[in-house]
Parts: structure tokens; C-alpha cells; sequence
């Protein structure tokens, strides 16, 4: 009578299983393995990013330094022309104020010529007084711009001569040149202030 077969103790642990050397090779080939250059490679990439960054902030604060220097250089420009259309206007207005006064001044001048033409057989001490207040008014007009105008043998300019009279023409004053001066004329810086009265040959 046979005799059944013991049954396998549950507890008693099974054969390890031999796998073969080239599976086992295969399975740790499988596993996932750490490249050497793989974590430069990530550096790099965030260097390169935090250039990129810094290259476009950079480019950003040149716009803005361009525009404010260019804001800056035409403030500026401005400024420069305000100042020059001050200067002239000052310029002008202080010209424009010294030809009012010489202009207001000269019936003065006129007046005084005539008292030393009267003075003539008067002493001489009145005389030389006269003379010598003619000689400062002269020089302190002189100093603001005052020139008396060409007239007497010159050829007749419409711009500084009034013609008041005509006379005839000789050797000396061919027509159309000023024969003689009824009142002076005057310049302030080139400026007629008053045109010469005159008689023109003809």
C-alpha cells in the first residue's frame, strides 16, 4: 500500500530562482543612469537664461538713457534759442531806447549849433563856453551810436536825403548831387534817425 507524499511545509521557503547572466545585465541596463554632463548642461542653460535676462534689461536702460539724453540735449536746444531771442530782444529794445533818445535830443544840438553861430562877435569866453557844452553833448551821443550823415557834394540818396529845395547844377555839383544842407541828418548804428534836408542840383 502506497504511501501519500508529504505535503510542501507553507513556511519552508522556495527555491531562488537562477536567472540567466544575460537577463540580469539586461535589467541593470535598463536602469535609469546619471549622464556626467547632464547637470552642466542644466548650469548652462540657466546661465544662458540669466544672460538673455540681463541682455534685455540692459537693451531696456539704453532705450530709456537714449531718450532721456535726447530729451535732455533738446530741453536744452530750447533753451539755447530762449536765451539768444532774449538777448536779442534786450538787444534791440536797448538800440531802440538809445535812437528815441538821440532822436529827442538833437533839436538840442540843432539849437546849440545855432547859438554858437550867433555868438560869433560875442567874446570869446562865452563863446569857448558854448563851444565846449556843444563838444560834450557831440561826444556823449557819439557814444550812443550817433553819426552824422554824408550830404553836401554827395550824390542824392532818397534813403538819407530829404530833398526841401532844388538848385542848378555846375561844375563842382553835376545834377543829382546835394548842393547844400538845410539841417543835418543823423545815424544810431547805421540806423537813420533823421534824414538830411537838402538842395539838390538839377
Amino acid at each position: 500500500m502506497k504511501q501519500p507524499k508529504k505535503s510542501q511545509d507553507p513556511q519552508q521557503p522556495l527555491e531562488e530562482v537562477q536567472q540567466p547572466a544575460d537577463v540580469e545585465a539586461g535589467a541593470q541596463d535598463s536602469q535609469p543612469s546619471q549622464e556626467p554632463e547632464e547637470g552642466q548642461t542644466e548650469f548652462e542653460q540657466v546661465e544662458e537664461d540669466l544672460v538673455n535676462s540681463l541682455q534685455e534689461q540692459i537693451g531696456e536702460l539704453s532705450k530709456a538713457r537714449d531718450e532721456y539724453l535726447n530729451l535732455a540735449q533738446r530741453v536744452q536746444a530750447d533753451f539755447d534759442n530762449f536765451r539768444k531771442r532774449n538777448a536779442s530782444v534786450r538787444t534791440d529794445a536797448l538800440e531802440e531806447g538809445n535812437r528815441k533818445a538821440v532822436t529827442a535830443l538833437l533839436p538840442v544840438l540843432d539849437n546849440m549849433e545855432r547859438t554858437l553861430q550867433a555868438m560869433a562877435a560875442m567874446e570869446e569866453s562865452y563863446r569857448a563856453g558854448a563851444e565846449m557844452v556843444l563838444r560834450q553833448m557831440v561826444e556823449v551821443l557819439r557814444g550812443l551810436g550817433l553819426e552824422e550823415i554824408p550830404a553836401e557834394g554827395q550824390a542824392f540818396d532818397p534813403q538819407m536825403h530829404e530833398a526841401v529845395m532844388q538848385g542848378p547844377a555846375d561844375a563842382e555839383h553835376p545834377a543829382g548831387t546835394v548842393l547844400a544842407v538845410m539841417r543835418k541828418g543823423y545815424t544810431v548804428k547805421g540806423r537813420v534817425v533823421r534824414a538830411s534836408m537838402v538842395q539838390v542840383a538839377q
